[in-house]
């Protein structure tokens, strides 16, 4: 028992020389006070000191445990001692405040002391420079240069532009969002039936004779998605004033669509052999999942005899 309370005198020298800016303070039997970090480890106390050395102490063996405040709780303190006091119009007084919470790495309670001396006197220059400090700054990506901190925080917020508040003629164009006709606004073209409970008596559970559970692969629907529709995107919804449509080929000067092909180059299809036996033009039904076709690239057809007035080009010179 010598030997232990002689290595707790030893570690307590150790704390006591490190310096701990936030130390609990463990109070043993015989009287030996040691700080640093204290937790309660169940049957022992825990202690941490500023150096990294952890102690576990019995409970049997300590007589108390004293918590310190942090620094936040100091900061609040000093605050609120500081604002019903006769020094509460002081702008020095708040400035050194602001200080004491930036030595510690307070940055939101510092900013809030530095802007308090700011109010009690515009022209106090050390709290201006310090406020400045955490500011944004930058070469125009973001930062505010050139702003002090009267311009920054008397700026209001402009109020959201609204669809009436936008000028007209002023180049802005509001799309007609409206729900996309071909997958009903599901995002999906193909919907697969779920294997694993369509054998069930209700499509989307799973029966197990005692108890009924739902589907962990389709959720409940019976189906799970296939493939995404290629009409909107998979976003489920349009622009009804510009919906999609193929992209229009570029024509030089000169040419014109050829009127036989229709600018396709193609004057007759066939249907595509890979994917003419799926449910779903241009897609391969894999049985578990879809594909597109990688031959016709989901078109359905491959090209059969080229055009015979353009001769596979698309194009034919303008008549004049």
């Amino acid at each position: 028992m010598a030997k232990h309370y002689i290595a707790l005198c030893a570690f307590a020298a150790v704390v006591a020389v490190g310096d701990i800016a936030v130390a609990d303070t463990l109070i043993l039997a015989n009287g030996t006070k040691i700080e640093g970090k204290v937790k309660d480890g169940g049957d022992v106390w825990v202690v941490r000191s500023a150096a990294g050395i952890v102690s576990r102490i019995p409970k049997h063996e300590v007589a108390g445990v004293k918590y310190s405040e942090s620094m936040f709780d100091q900061f609040e303190k000093k605050w609120r001692e500081l604002s019903v006091s006769d020094r509460s119009g002081d702008a020095d007084a708040w400035y050194r405040l602001g200080m004491f919470a930036k030595k510690n790495s307070l940055v939101a309670e510092a900013k809030r002391a530095f802007k308090r001396t700011l109010e009690l006197n515009v022209n106090h220059a050390d709290a201006r420079e310090a406020l400045a400090a955490y500011e944004p700054r930058g070469s125009g990506k973001g930062g505010r240069v050139g702003l002090t901190w009267q311009d920054t925080n008397t700026r209001k917020k402009q109020p959201p532009v609204t669809r009436r508040e936008r000028p007209a003629g002023s180049g802005l164009k509001f799309k007609n969002w409206v729900t996309c006709p071909k997958c009903n606004g599901t995002k999906y073209e193909v919907w697969l039936t779920c294997h694993q409970c369509d054998q069930s008596p209700r499509p989307g559970y799973l029966f197990f004779g005692n108890y009924v559970t739902i589907c962990n692969r389709c959720m409940g629907k019976g189906k799970y998605p296939g493939f995404r529709c290629r009409y909107c995107g998979g976003h489920g919804k349009i622009d009804a004033d510009n919906p999609p449509k193929p992209r229009e080929r570029h024509v030089p000067g000169g040419y014109q669509l050829c009127m036989k092909c229709q600018g396709t180059g193609v004057e007759t299809w066939i249907p595509c052999p890979q994917c003419s036996r799926s449910p779903w033009e241009g897609l391969l039904d894999m049985g578990e999942y879809v594909l597109l076709c990688n031959r016709c690239g989901g078109k359905g057809k491959l090209p059969g005899i080229r055009c015979a007035d353009c001769k596979g080009h698309g194009i034919v010179p303008e008549k004049r």
